[in-house]
């Protein structure tokens, strides 16, 4: 089977594992109808 190799495989691979894990936390205060569709807003200072 052929492998794919590219210069920072490795980084790209593990870079999942070096993101710190948080939940997800509801606002209904910014909720907008009754979908279970989720808009994710990202803020890196936290």
């Amino acid at each position: 089977m052929p492998v794919l190799n590219w210069v920072g495989k490795e980084f790209i691979i593990n870079h999942d594992k070096e993101i710190p894990f948080r939940l997800l936390k509801t606002n209904k205060s910014k909720s907008v109808g009754t979908s279970n569709n989720l808009i994710i807003e990202v803020n890196p200072e936290l």
